[in-house]
């Protein structure tokens, strides 16, 4: 009987080794920002950071006051199950209190589906009469180039591996494929040739290489 103890506790630190390193390349080894909203972040122990990289996929569900964003032509957008065909070359939107869900990597808006209560599309606004919220959705693999969600994002964690820049008041720091992981972050989140550009606060901010790893907090 203490040998089949034995074994069964074996078994169970086994499978619990393996979950560990499949949760570490989960967070580390994929390309990804999770989006958790916070409330906020404490003001006084962060540290102000803009950043210049190479754009992992991003994931958020919140949300926000104001988004703005260029599709291209032969995009489409749906509105309460209307759809409207973009016509311009470049076609300017603005999205008003939106809630809901987005995800997107560097070419393409993979989704955008959620509620609001306004939208622009090249300067002419569309909104339904006061207090309705409009459904919106966008087609998967939306071709896009800018997206911008200006002020109001909050997050709490992000783990991603990318190349770029990190500057930290009159610091730069240079990451080359390096892991990248933010804790509480508030600020604006801008994707705009093709670079990931986070313009906020900080609490805590670590880079992990082959040959280093840093770690910044106030």
């Amino acid at each position: 009987m203490a040998e089949v103890s034995l074994k069964k506790k074996f078994l169970i630190v086994l499978v619990l080794f393996f979950l560990s390193i499949l949760l570490f390349f989960f967070f580390y080894n994929n390309e990804v920002i999770t989006g958790r909203a916070i409330n906020s972040i404490n003001l006084n122990n962060s540290i102000k950071i803009k950043t210049s990289l190479s754009v992992p996929e991003i994931t958020l569900d919140d949300e926000y006051k104001e988004i703005s964003l260029y599709l291209n032509k032969g995009s489409s957008i749906n509105l309460d199950n209307k759809q409207i065909i973009l016509q311009e070359t470049e076609n300017y939107i603005v999205l008003k209190n939106f809630k809901g869900k987005i995800k997107l990597n560097t070419n393409t808006i993979e989704e955008i589906n959620g509620k609001i209560f306004e939208i622009t599309i090249n300067n002419l606004p569309i909104k339904l009469k006061a207090g309705s919220k409009i459904k919106i959705v966008l087609p998967q693999d939306s071709k896009y180039s800018l997206f911008k969600i200006k002020d109001d994002v909050y997050l709490k964690n992000m783990f991603f591996t990318t190349s770029g820049n990190i500057f930290v008041g009159g610091d730069s720091l240079s990451l080359n494929y390096d892991k990248l992981e933010l804790k509480n972050y508030q600020g604006s989140l801008t994707i705009k040739d093709k670079t990931l550009i986070l313009d906020g606060l900080v609490e805590i901010l670590n880079i992990e290489g082959s040959s280093r790893k840093v770690i910044l907090s106030k």
